[in-house]
């Protein structure tokens, strides 16, 4: 990767982070918005969603307390197998 792509993956991660960081963020919401995405940006963002569950689902990835059910869930949709053979291609 690029530094220049991992500058703007960066960037992005923390413009989300920033976004989330508030007690009215609502998720459920936010996922609605995906619909009105073009297609292949929803692959993509959904390619990148499970690029994050197998990151979060990794032995050391760091957790405590306060994440430690997100590493947990991730662990077990991981375990399941069935993201083994996920392919979702860039069209």
């Amino acid at each position: 990767m690029s530094k220049e792509s991992e500058k703007r993956e960066v960037e992005a991660m923390i413009q989300l982070e920033d976004m989330v960081n508030t007690i009215s963020w609502n998720e459920k919401a936010f996922a609605k918005t995906l619909r009105r995405c073009h297609r292949t940006l929803q692959q993509t963002i959904v390619r990148s969603c499970v690029a994050i569950i197998k990151e979060v689902a990794s032995d050391d990835y760091g957790c405590d307390h306060r994440n430690q059910a997100s590493h947990d869930l991730c662990k077990k949709i991981v375990e399941t197998g069935v993201l083994d053979h996920a392919y979702l291609p860039f069209i």
